[in-house]
């Protein structure tokens, strides 16, 4: 087998509102949306990647439909851990704002290499991370 895997491309968030999330993604964390079919999910971009926002009851019904057709998901809530990587030195900026639309810190940490972080959670329980750039040996 020849190549490497170059970047995660996508993360999915199982949620129980999408509205609610899809607000807090694109209101507070300026995500934007590329696509979305109501009541089963709402695909984000965040810079080179994607976020993906999806209602696993709806994903368990439709799976039931299409049988051994449907496209493995996760049919159920659960909370999970997500960073997004923000320009170094904008971590004030990003805190303001987190604060600006009512959103709690629950931890602040400064990493060994410099690189500052906050821990919030998001409307359905998921820790949010925001990370400056520096702390992963990763190149876009």
């Amino acid at each position: 087998m020849s190549g490497e895997i170059t970047k995660i491309v996508e993360t999915s968030l199982y949620v129980h509102n999408l509205e609610t999330s899809e607000r807090f993604y694109t209101d507070v964390l300026k995500l934007r949306v590329h696509s979305r079919k109501p009541g089963r999910d709402v695909f984000l971009m965040a810079g080179k990647t994607m976020l993906l926002l999806f209602n696993p009851v709806f994903l368990r019904e439709e799976a039931i439909r299409e049988g051994k057709n449907a496209i493995p998901q996760v049919y159920e809530h659960g909370r999970t851990h997500i960073a997004f990587e923000i320009e170094r030195g904008s971590l004030e900026e990003w805190i303001g704002r987190l604060e600006e639309k009512g959103v709690r810190i629950t931890h602040r940490e400064t990493w060994e290499t410099g690189s500052r972080s906050v821990y919030f959670e998001d409307p359905e329980g998921n820790v949010v991370e925001l990370l400056e750039q520096g702390l992963w040996p990763l190149k876009d």
